[in-house]
């Protein structure tokens, strides 16, 4: 019974605590330029060539595809998305965001593992056309380095927030191997959040599968609890009037969404942790870099202390920058709780075979029980915390348009 009730916290934290380092995740919002970064894309992305007119719609001769996608994901809602798509066995794609992959990197495990794609959103979410050249590059980086750091891929396409781009937007992506996509049909789902109009998404489909749109790339978001509502009712449409969904790189005729070896190669260099002078360019071979399973794997507990404390720091280190110090007291104190219950454990198993009258059942218990529950009630508390930074990160996001949830001001697309 002790062993087993030991097993049980441990196997508990080592759920919470799944293994990503993001301790080089930037501590302020917005991704911190490096010019080094910059001049290493110029180099490794020297002649490289970009168009200016960006990826819209599916092509090729099948006028039946349409390349449904879901922005600022992953998030708490964006199973819902996922359910659907495994009840209708097809394949969609999902524009993450960089601070979102710190919330929810199992989310971003699940999407890959389902075979959906996965294109970058950028790290913060800016309007990239107001932004200087460094600041382009730094914020499709550190994008890139979540996704990389969970999945193990690197993408090569990346939408633009707010679908704000320009030349130089494309320039610097160009030289990073990554091609702009946008989209021919925007359903607003997220302006009619709070407005009890979330009807009017299904309705926008319904009138271009009438006006007989094909080989649309169309926009919807898996941020929010009502724009996931109606998308099985939108996708219906779509499949009821003989569309195809596919994801984007087999919309556009592509084999692969992965294949990036200037921004993979960036990461094998070593550049990202260099941000103040450049290294030699990758040469090696370059393209997805996935890890077995295409994620990355937590890292079991031994039940040692010193495991214990790793399972510690993984889990802080795995949370957001501004809420890492109000969970790292949480688990510290289970760390010291745990670890005291088996120390317990070992001296009272110790006095017993000296024949001690000690009540060992008694005491083991107390404590392997004290850790439970100090186990919860710091759960409890890190995701009613979490609740509410979530609510302060995202109501310092820049709006063109507005609309009111739950108390935020909150510009998707």
């Amino acid at each position: 019974m002790l062993s087993a009730s030991i097993v049980l916290v441990l196997s508990t934290a080592a759920r919470l605590a799944t293994a990503y380092d993001f301790s080089w995740a930037p501590k302020t919002r917005a991704a911190p330029p490096a010019a080094a970064w910059t001049q290493y894309f110029q180099q490794a992305g020297a002649g490289a060539t970009f168009s200016s007119s960006d990826i819209q719609k599916c092509s090729g001769n099948a006028t039946n595809v349409w390349g449904a996608s879901f922005d600022d994901g992953p998030s708490e809602n964006t199973h819902v998305v996922l359910d659907y798509f495994q009840t209708v066995n097809m394949k969609t794609t999902f524009w993450v965001i960089g601070l979102q992959v710190l919330d929810y990197p199992d989310v971003l495990v699940n999407t890959t593992k389902a075979n959906h794609q996965i294109g970058l959103h950028t790290w913060s979410h800016p309007d990239l056309t107001t932004l200087s050249q460094d600041q382009v590059v730094a914020e499709l980086v550190y994008s890139a380095k979540a996704v990389y750091d969970v999945t193990g891929l690197v993408p090569r396409f990346f939408r633009p927030p707010y679908g704000a781009i320009n030349d130089n937007v494309r320039k610097a992506a160009a030289m990073m191997g990554l091609r702009a996509v946008t989209w021919a049909k925007d359903s607003a789902d997220w302006s009619y959040v709070g407005k009890n109009q979330m009807n009017k998404v299904p309705q926008a489909f319904q009138s271009w599968v009438d006006s007989g749109v094909q080989q649309a790339i169309s926009l919807e978001h898996d941020l929010f609890q009502e724009t996931v509502s109606v998308v099985k009712q939108s996708m219906d449409i779509l499949l009821k009037a003989g569309r195809v969904i596919k994801p984007l790189s087999e919309c556009i005729g592509e084999a692969d969404g992965y294949n990036n070896p200037i921004l993979s190669g960036f990461f094998k260099a070593g550049q990202f942790e260099n941000r103040d002078k450049i290294v030699p360019v990758w040469t090696g071979s370059g393209g997805s870099v996935a890890t077995s399973g295409g994620a990355t794997k937590p890292t079991a507990a031994s039940g040692s202390p010193s495991s214990i404390q790793s399972i510690t720091n993984s889990f802080v280190s795995a949370t957001a920058s501004t809420y890492k110090a109000s969970v790292a007291s949480g688990v510290a104190v289970i760390t010291t709780t745990v670890t005291a219950a088996i120390g317990n454990a070992k001296a009272l198993s110790d006095s017993s075979q000296s024949n001690s009258p000690m009540p060992i059942g008694m005491i083991v218990g107390a404590s392997v029980g004290a850790a439970v529950l100090i186990l919860i009630v710091a759960v409890v508390i890190y995701c009613i915390r979490r609740k509410q930074l979530k609510r302060e990160e995202y109501s310092k996001v820049p709006l063109t348009s507005e609309v009111s949830v739950q108390n935020l001001d909150y510009q998707a697309v």
